[in-house]
This record gives C-alpha cells, sequence and structure tokens, in this order.
C-alpha cells in the first residue's frame, strides 16, 4: 500500500431485487450495481434471501467478497459500504459498513 494511499475509500452499491413468485417475505437479487461506476458486481453469491431474517447483513458480506474477488481492496485500507436495496425504483432497505482489510502477511514459514 502507498504511503500516501487515502484514508477510506467509499462504496456505494445498489442491490435490484424483486419479490419472488409465490412468496410474501423472499425476495431474488436481480443484480449487484455499483452507484458510481454502474458496473455490475456479478453473481454476489445471494440469489433469494428472505427479508425479515438475513436482511441487511448477509448481502453487505457478500457485497465485501465480490469487492474482494474483483480485487479491488488493498491489504490495510479502510472503507465504507453503502447498500441500497431497490425494488425497481423503490428502497425497500439499506445498510452499511465500515471496515479495515487485514494488512498483508508477508512473512513466510520455514
Amino acid at each position: 500500500m502507498a504511503a500516501d494511499a487515502p484514508e477510506s475509500r467509499q462504496f456505494r452499491v445498489h442491490v435490484q431485487v424483486e419479490l419472488a413468485e409465490g412468496w410474501t417475505e423472499f425476495w431474488d437479487v436481480v443484480d449487484t450495481v455499483d452507484a458510481l461506476t454502474e458496473e455490475s458486481l456479478g453473481d454476489i453469491g445471494i440469489h433469494r434471501f428472505n427479508a425479515y431474517d438475513d436482511f441487511v447483513d448477509p448481502l453487505l458480506d457478500a457485497v465485501i467478497a465480490a469487492l474482494r474477488e474483483c480485487e479491488v481492496l488493498i491489504p490495510g485500507g479502510r472503507y465504507d459500504l453503502e447498500l441500497d436495496v431497490m425494488d425497481g425504483g423503490t428502497e425497500i432497505g439499506w445498510g452499511s459498513r465500515h471496515w479495515r482489510e487485514p494488512p498483508r502477511d508477508d512473512s513466510v514459514a520455514d
């Protein structure tokens, strides 16, 4: 990590969902989009969730895992994630997470 790296980097992500057919509390994830670049993060590993039981922390965890897979997070970096859960143009929920990535372990075991 460069010495002059910013103190924290912010991400704003929209999770597009739709009500699962035949259900009243289950939602299907349609897409996950970076609000700044308008690019899809792709499959975040969650395809359906229960709005009463597992809302919103599993979505935050899944988005952070997708950001790690995209290799946009640097060891030791500080991050802020704002997540909006949207059904079309209507926000049905939101969440945020502040975290620091663990520093890289450059030690080599003998």
